[in-house]
């Protein structure tokens, strides 16, 4: 391994941080809605291996949506949020479960101790640090509720 790879490999891995919840346990707990991992690490992405529509090729990572609060969590949307479009993109089919919740009142209900899952394809077109956003929202995805940064590095 050449050392201005292990320099990069270096400087994303001190630029990820893993948020913890109030009791400790790694996650990012907002309102009763747990998400983990809280970030979603992708290392080192071969530029131009993934097709974003087969997924063939493509480093896929799922998070898991867990409502450890008392009352519903209500989810009104989610999606990716990246400055330089082609970088990520849900997986659709049954690798992604939240889709498939009840439906109160027009938004997804995630009941008391109960779990949902969002799989996240990552990509990259260009070499360097590439950044992306899961967002899960109520009401609009300018306003999310869990904020799920993505990261990789393209090689």
């Amino acid at each position: 391994m050449s050392l201005r790879r292990l320099t990069v490999l270096a400087l994303f891995a001190a630029a990820l941080t893993v948020p913890v919840t109030a009791d400790g346990s790694p996650g990012v707990a907002v309102d009763g809605l747990r998400v983990t991992p809280p970030i979603g690490a992708f290392g080192a992405i071969e530029v131009g291996s993934c097709d974003l529509i087969t997924y063939a090729g493509c480093k896929i990572k799922t998070f898991t949506l867990q409502n450890v609060g008392s009352e519903v969590t209500f989810i009104g949307g989610y999606g990716i949020e990246d400055p330089d479009p082609g970088n990520a993109a849900l997986v659709s089919g049954d690798a992604t479960e939240c889709g498939r919740l009840p439906l109160i009142g027009g938004y997804w209900a995630l009941a008391p101790g109960s779990s949902c899952t969002i799989s996240v394809a990552f990509a990259t077109f260009t070499q360097g640090r590439v950044e992306a956003e899961l967002r899960v929202w109520f009401t609009d995805q300018f306003s999310p509720i869990a904020v799920i940064p993505l990261a990789g590095v393209g090689i």
